[in-house]
């Protein structure tokens, strides 16, 4: 292909492109926003995929689309859309990348689909039916977070996920595993998209219809007042600055020659310098009792050391007591390494099933202290349901309590220790599935 060619395809797709926003603009006022937010760029063997800020295309690809169904470019365009907005691509490094792109746009089309768009027909809507039939039965509003846990535990053979796969992709995810943390993109661009998903939400609610029923559903849970449990976790373990004197920078003759000639007047002072002190010691309590689950236990459990492991203030040498308790210790296991961690998460089992009380882990904590044993300990995080006694008084470290919602259960921690609330679906997707086969 010549220059010329070239420069025409490219203007024949970013034209195909305009039609598609057009279109889809006309029949899903509420989203016209979110339709327009994203400049076209330029991107050969991109398919159609997006950062979060830019909408790349391969004019090829837009062609092509084209030229098997007219209403195509449309149907991915909204697809591509509906990600950001549910902001699918904010991905954890711990995620199965093949199991969650396949729940991302299964959760999409099932959107989509619901819509009964005039513009953005897929010719694969029939082959689909059944198989979102069977998800809105089991899983009432289909999000890609309750698909996520859902397909992991069906165990799909290879031949099934790919009919799958084949069924439901429509843009290429590659970009939002593009950076280490997983999350491409920038904190301004999802603060946008979100704020575009909370005006869907209100503009839907004011003027809702059958045809908007399931996106409405959507956005709803994913729009309530939550933290996410990576910001709560780095905020908690964020250490204050100490200042301390600079020995190496300090001249002790100039200090001590202004005390002789001015008397107890020195004619410098000591350098003061700021040190933020590295994660040495750190404690997980997770509460086994009967109403916490041994696989939530687990999920709990890898997404703190995987939130603590990435903590750029994280110590070389590192101790970290995951303890178990219900009514009484029933564990202590000491982690030192990455591999002491890996090692513990293959055996690990929950131990007790008992009583709730809180005050146990405390008092060993607090006897740890008392021995030498933890004498740089920079917070303790535990995880519960949260029925059971605490302690009267707050302890001399920074405490969390991690609360797994329980249905028509109001729970209040102490004024002393800070707290957040994880439902059943968050939990679980803190999982990481083995790798499947792509």
């Amino acid at each position: 292909m010549d220059q010329s060619d070239k420069q025409q395809a490219e203007a024949l797709a970013l034209q195909i492109l305009s039609l598609a926003q057009s279109q889809l603009t006309l029949e899903l006022r509420f989203m016209s926003r979110a339709i327009s937010r994203m400049p076209p760029v330029i991107k050969t063997n991109a398919r159609i995929s997006t950062d979060g800020t830019n909408l790349y295309i391969d004019p090829q690809h837009i062609l092509s689309l084209f030229q098997m169904r007219s209403s195509l470019p449309a149907h991915h365009l909204l697809h591509l859309i509906l990600h950001c907005i549910f902001r699918h691509n904010l991905v954890s490094t711990r995620i199965d990348p093949a199991l969650w792109d396949l729940s991302c746009d299964i959760a999409v089309e099932d959107t989509i689909e619901s819509l009964h768009l005039r513009v953005a027909g897929d010719s694969r809507a029939e082959e689909r039916t059944a198989f979102l039939n069977e998800c809105r039965a089991d899983l009432g509003v289909v999000t890609a977070e309750k698909l996520y846990p859902w397909l992991r535990d069906r165990k799909l053979s290879n031949e099934d996920f790919l009919v799958l796969k084949r069924d439901f992709l429509a843009d290429d995810h590659s970009l939002w595993y593009m950076s280490a943390t997983g999350k491409n993109l920038s904190q301004d661009s999802e603060e946008i998209w979100r704020q575009v998903a909370v005006r869907m939400k209100n503009e839907l609610e004011l003027n809702t219809g059958n045809t908007s029923g399931a996106m409405l559903q959507q956005l709803k849970q994913m729009s309530g007042k939550r933290r996410d449990y990576s910001a709560f976790l780095r905020n908690f373990c964020q250490l204050t600055e100490q200042l301390r004197l600079s020995d190496e920078e300090f001249d002790q003759n100039y200090y001590t020659y202004g005390l002789k000639l001015y008397g107890d007047i020195p004619l410098i002072e000591p350098l003061e310098y700021r040190e933020n002190q590295g994660i040495r010691q750190f404690v997980i309590a997770i509460d086994t009792s009967g109403s916490v689950k041994g696989e939530a236990v687990q999920a709990f459990v890898q997404k703190t050391w995987e939130i603590l492991m990435d903590h750029e203030h994280f110590s070389d040498s590192v101790e970290v007591h995951i303890i178990q308790c219900d009514n009484r210790i029933r564990e202590d296991a000491v982690i030192r390494s990455r591999q002491d961690f890996q090692q513990y998460l293959a055996g690990c089992s929950v131990k007790g099933l008992g009583g709730t009380d809180f005050r146990p882990v405390f008092d060993y904590v607090d006897a740890l202290q008392k021995r030498g044993e933890l004498t740089h300990l920079q917070g303790l995080i535990y995880f519960t349901d949260g029925k059971g006694s605490f302690p009267d008084e707050a302890p001399p470290y920074r405490t969390a309590f991690v609360l797994r919602e329980c249905e028509g259960t109001e729970i209040e921690v102490p004024s002393w220790a800070m707290s957040m609330s994880l439902n059943q679906e968050e939990i679980r997707s803190f999982v990481k599935a083995a790798p499947h086969a792509d």
